[in-house]
């Protein structure tokens, strides 16, 4: 038996991201203490954006949820492929990624 989280949008606030990576982090201890594994399968667009601060294309958002989230050498992070069949009306776009992620 295992047990899964599925998420498609994930806020796109720093201390909201931050806190989403803590909680999932903190579901995947509390299901391997039970001995039942756990996985995520995350869903998130690239928001491409022009910082001005910065001068240069960037994903601010994206690259909150890779420090909050992806980075953490406690999880094991899988790109999937979209080569499945799509059954939603929303527009697949380029910057959409299908991500597995697991303790490790």
């Amino acid at each position: 038996m295992s047990n899964l989280i599925v998420v498609w949008l994930v806020a796109y606030v720093d201390e909201w991201t931050a806190a989403f990576g803590k909680t999932l982090l903190a579901l995947f201890h509390f299901f391997e203490l039970k001995n039942k594994p756990c996985t995520c399968y995350l869903t998130v667009e690239k928001r491409i954006n022009f910082s001005e601060d910065r001068l240069e294309v960037c994903s601010p958002t994206y690259e909150a949820l890779q420090r909050h989230c992806l980075d953490l050498s406690e999880l094991n992070v899988r790109r999937l492929e979209l080569g499945f069949s799509q059954w939603t009306a929303y527009p697949r776009t380029n910057e959409l990624e299908l991500l597995e992620l697991k303790l490790s």
